[in-house]
This record gives C-alpha cells, structure tokens and sequence, in this order.
C-alpha cells in the first residue's frame, strides 16, 4: 500500500476538453515517479446532466459515452514502467441534498474511485428555481447582462429568504447521503474549508459564526471518518483553517492534490502536487491513503 503523503487522487485524463493533451498515461507517470508519487488516480469528468438541461453548461459538459468507454479500455490496456500504482475513476458532482450524484451506479461500478466535487449549487429541497449562472466564473456576464442581473437578483433574495444556515445544512446533508449511498467515492475535491461551494454562490455564511460553522460542519466530517473519505485540499488559499483543525481533530484524513488538468500550464499544474503536501504539512494535518 503507498504511503500516505504519496498519493495524489485527482490527475485528469488528455480524453477531457479541460485538461491538456499531453496529460497521457505515459507522461502522467514520468511526473508522478518524478515527484516521488507511489499511488494516483486518474480521473474522466462523467456528468450525466447539468442545471442547465443542455450538453453544456459554463466550462462543464454532458459525458460522451464514447469517450468514458475509450477511457475505461485505455486505462485498463496501461501497463506501468515503473512501480506506480495507477487507479481509475471519474469526477462527477453532488446534485441535490439526497445523496445523489451524476454518474449512474453501473458505471461507477467499473472504476476504482469517486472524487466528488461541487460545481455548481445542488439542487435544494426549500430552493424554488435554479439559478443557471455561476458567479464567479460568469462575474462578467452578471454585471453587464440584464437578464443575468435579475437572475442575481432573484437569487440573494432567496439566499436571504431562507437564511444561510439553511445552505449549509443541506450541502453537509447531501454530502452525508452520498457518501452513504455511493462507497466508490475516495475524497470530497477541492473543499478548501468545506464551505466554497456557498463561498462561490454568494451565500454570507461567516454571518453564522465560526462556532456555529464548525458545530453544522461536524456530522460531514463524521460521515468522511465513517466511510473512509478523505477531504481533498489544493495549493491555493483555503479561507477558515480552524474548520480543517476541528477536521482533524475529529479523525478525517486529508490528500493533496493540484488537481491536474496539464504538466506546466497556466492552471491546474500536476507538478505542482508538492506544493499542496506543503500546505497540508504546515497546517499540521493527518494525511490519508486509499485503503480498499
């Protein structure tokens, strides 16, 4: 088994639009052994649908079968040069407060590992419309559009309406219920304090209270120790570090990852994966392995 601190979950595949072509097996593995790596797994996005009921939504897309199929045969064709350990599994999303996610279980049955992400709000039982826009990645469009600005509008009176003690109730609930129902999920991704999900969605949460905060963030973190997830972290600003301290405290483990889509590109570099072991290691954090 690798060794915790050598292991990076969250490496995406040349097959995605999102990561670079040069992120191939071959490649993947000269960098991971470069890095020290022992373990990583290799990911597909797979969404089944997105808010929008299109193929596309912002920088997100509807899976090609063809695509995840191709994935499946080449990763499973892959023989290592070396003694790295490599999984196989998707990224896919929470999509509402009941557990479910968007990848059908007979295809998460053909993979090692789940990295559940949140890319966009889930769908929430007390919410009364999507609101299709995202706003940080379309901050433009929401400034300058006048059906975008009602849309905004509309949504922080809701925000308001219903408090944002209820957002963060029904994000750890969703999380809770999909770890219960899906066991092939191996991290939460890029949670940086759990919270940036409603951070990105103009949900004022801090009006909460760090005590209080932490207090509705527990039964997450018990769900992460119960089932063996492990919160996944990049090398980037992480916002309230006491929450991943009461984290810790309460026995989840934690992966670093920088949530490769190139080698040496502008975002998302795989060899910058030391740098997010830094992060972990200056906050004092336990870290964890993949151990089914």
């Amino acid at each position: 088994m690798a060794r915790p601190g050598r292991v990076d979950y969250h490496v995406h595949y040349y097959l995605d639009g999102c990561a670079n072509p040069e992120m191939t097996l071959p490649n993947i593995e000269r960098e991971a052994v470069k890095m020290g790596l022992e373990e990583i797994s290799v990911l597909k996005h797979y969404s089944t649908a997105l808010p929008n009921g299109e193929k596309d939504w912002v920088s997100w897309h509807v899976v090609k079968e063809e695509e995840y199929e191709r994935f499946l045969k080449e990763t499973d064709a892959y023989v290592p040069k070396s003694s790295l350990r490599i999984l196989r599994g998707v990224e896919t999303e929470l999509v509402n407060d009941q557990g479910d996610i968007n990848i059908p279980a007979e295809q998460a049955e053909k993979l090692d590992t789940i990295a559940l992400s949140v890319h966009y709000i889930p769908a929430f039982e007390k919410v009364q419309g999507k609101f299709l826009y995202h706003p940080r990645a379309q901050k433009q469009l929401l400034e300058t559009d006048e059906t975008a600005k009602k849309a905004l509008k509309a949504w922080i009176e809701e925000v308001r309406d219903l408090g944002s003690a209820y957002f963060v109730e029904s994000l750890v609930r969703g999380y809770v219920a999909a770890f219960e129902k899906q066991p092939k999920i191996l991290q939460a991704s890029h949670m940086y304090d759990g919270l940036f999900p409603l951070r990105d969605y103009l949900i004022p949460y801090e009006e909460l209270g760090e005590k209080k905060i932490i207090e509705m963030m527990e039964p997450l973190m018990e769900a992460m120790v119960k089932h063996g997830v492990m919160w996944e972290l990049l090398p980037e600003p992480i916002g309230n570090e006491n929450i991943l301290r009461r984290a810790n405290e309460m026995g989840v483990r934690f992966i670093a990852s920088a949530d490769g889509h190139s080698m040496h590109g502008t975002w998302g570099r795989f060899t910058d994966h030391p740098l997010a072991e830094e992060l972990i290691d200056r906050l004092g954090l336990t870290k964890g392995v993949w151990e089914r």
